[in-house]
């Protein structure tokens, strides 16, 4: 029993970091779908967020949703963001966090051209991350489930 729950918290460990990869590869590709729709659609804030919560491959981005809702209830975009995001990261990747909450201050911001030049650069802070995201993952998300099964063992033998 030791040894089982001692696993579980190392595969939970490594789900996290997995997660956390796939989290960064989705905000990689909502960054583009948002260029492409001020591109070419001009589109509102509101009806932008609205139709990226709907799109299925976005459906890790669990804070499009509750923006979404906020938004609808009249609140401005900026806060809606941030509320969703600190919801959706709460205490963890604080890093991470603080790039996407900056999104609010590019979006609807300034002219067309210069929302895509910002959010071009906002997508290289974001594949900086996921960069970092997949050397850790490379490199611990096998470690964690053996180093709890292994610290489960270790326990179970010190007290017999």
């Amino acid at each position: 029993m030791i040894v089982f729950a001692c696993s579980m918290i190392g595969i939970l460990k490594s789900n996290t970091i997995i997660t956390r990869v796939v989290i960064l590869k989705q905000v990689i590709l909502m960054v583009e779908k948002i260029q492409l729709y001020i591109r070419y659609n001009q589109i509102k804030t509101k009806n932008l967020i609205y139709n990226l919560s709907g799109m299925k491959e976005f459906s890790k981005l669990h804070f499009l949703s509750d923006c979404s809702k906020n938004m609808k209830k009249g609140t401005s975009f900026s806060i809606s963001w941030k509320l969703a995001i600190d919801n959706f990261f709460g205490e963890t990747e604080q890093n991470d966090r603080k790039i996407i909450i900056g999104l609010s201050t590019i979006i609807g911001k300034s002219d067309i051209l210069g929302q895509i030049n910002e959010l071009e650069s906002f997508k290289k802070m974001i594949i900086h991350n996921l960069e970092e995201a997949e050397e850790i993952s490379k490199r611990k998300a096998m470690l964690y489930p053996s180093c709890g099964f292994l610290f489960g063992l270790f326990v179970v033998i010190f007290f017999i």
